[in-house]
């Protein structure tokens, strides 16, 4: 069965949980063949020899099991990062928060230290490192497997140098002092959730009344 076909076959099984099936059927497709889109494009009239393995995966993106999961890999903020069972996917919605921290920080004059309570697979301190040049971050959660995650994120963008990933519930294990801000992006079991940026006294002073 050519691409092309079998996009348009297997789109119907997602189209009852997804607004996109055929992009995702797609993007499960690049998966196996290791392709970007565009290649699946240029070759929609090639054969495609992977369709048992599509076949399972589809199946299982269509008992709401997130995409994300199934391809280990999340966009956000531009980049792509690895993702994990056990690990929370980023939500789109966590740029925003990436959004106030650079109108905070990203011109401040000084050495930033930070904090980010509950990094889960480490991509707002990613970002931060990636996005602002002179900072420092310890990021902490409890779970191991997560710091584990976020580790590889560090590395995969260049930024591990910038980042202590510590075992920590909230501050129980930060002894530091000289912290400027912490963010935090956080979520419960109660389908509660929360973002914040607290800053200290430290860096307050640089930018007025916030």
């Amino acid at each position: 069965m050519k691409i092309k076909d079998t996009v348009r076959k297997y789109s119907q099984i997602l189209k009852y949980v997804t607004h996109i099936p055929a992009k995702e059927v797609e993007i499960l497709i690049g998966y196996l063949l290791d392709k970007n889109t565009i290649w699946l494009h240029m070759n929609a009239n090639s054969e495609f020899t992977k369709e048992k393995e599509l076949e399972r995966l589809v199946n299982k993106r269509a008992t709401n099991f997130p995409l994300e999961y199934i391809i280990n890999k999340a966009s956000f903020y531009g980049e792509t990062f690895i993702v994990e069972e056990g690990v929370l996917i980023p939500r789109p919605e966590t740029e925003l928060l990436i959004d106030k921290a650079l109108e905070l920080f990203k011109d401040n004059n000084k050495h930033l230290k930070a904090i980010e309570i509950g990094t889960g697979s480490g991509i707002i301190s990613v970002m931060l490192a990636i996005l602002i040049k002179d900072i420092k971050i310890i990021a902490v959660d409890i779970n191991e497997k997560a710091l584990d995650l976020a580790r590889k994120n560090a590395k995969k963008h260049g930024v591990e140098d910038k980042i202590e990933f510590r075992l920590s519930n909230l501050y129980e294990n930060i002894y530091e002092e000289d912290i400027d801000f912490t963010i935090s992006n956080a979520s419960s079991s109660l389908v509660f959730s929360f973002a914040l940026i607290v800053i200290f006294t430290s860096v307050a002073s640089n930018f007025g009344n916030i």
